[in-house]
């Protein structure tokens, strides 16, 4: 297992599936052209729906683009 993936447009990545009690402690990404293209979504509890659903910028509070 690589520690990077490369997502292709319209292509779907599952980054994680974690079975029982557990936390993400850190997400490390490195967007490329416009973060507000890059949906982010979080399912639990086996729900259809996505619990949150959010461009990657804006999620991350980095909505302009810019590293601080």
């Amino acid at each position: 297992m690589n520690p990077y993936v490369f997502v292709q447009p319209h292509e779907t990545v599952e980054l994680a599936n974690i079975t029982g009690p557990g936390e993400i402690r850190q997400i490390r990404i490195t967007p490329t052209g416009l973060w507000r293209d890059l949906i982010f979504r979080i399912y639990w509890e086996d729900q259809p729906y996505p619990s949150v659903e959010s461009p990657i910028g804006d999620f991350f509070c980095c909505g302009w683009q810019k590293y601080l």
